[in-house]
């Protein structure tokens, strides 16, 4: 099982942090936003939920401390 970042479709990006990604919306405006993992497909192992809920939550919680 690989944990696969989601991007942001029709959005370049022109960073990545710790936690989180920063894409170019026009030449004055850039969005951060923090890394959505893909889900792991059905049937996915306990172990597998366990990652990618792990990475979601804790992604999650670093941009909101971000703040």
């Amino acid at each position: 099982f690989a944990i696969t970042i989601r991007n942001q479709p029709d959005l370049d990006i022109i960073g990545v942090g710790g936690e989180g990604l920063v894409y170019g919306i026009n030449s004055q405006i850039v969005l951060k936003a923090s890394k959505l993992y893909t889900a792991p497909s059905d049937p996915a192992s306990p172990r597998e939920q366990w990652i990618y809920a792990s990475k979601t939550l804790f992604h999650a919680t670093l941009a909101m401390d971000e703040r």
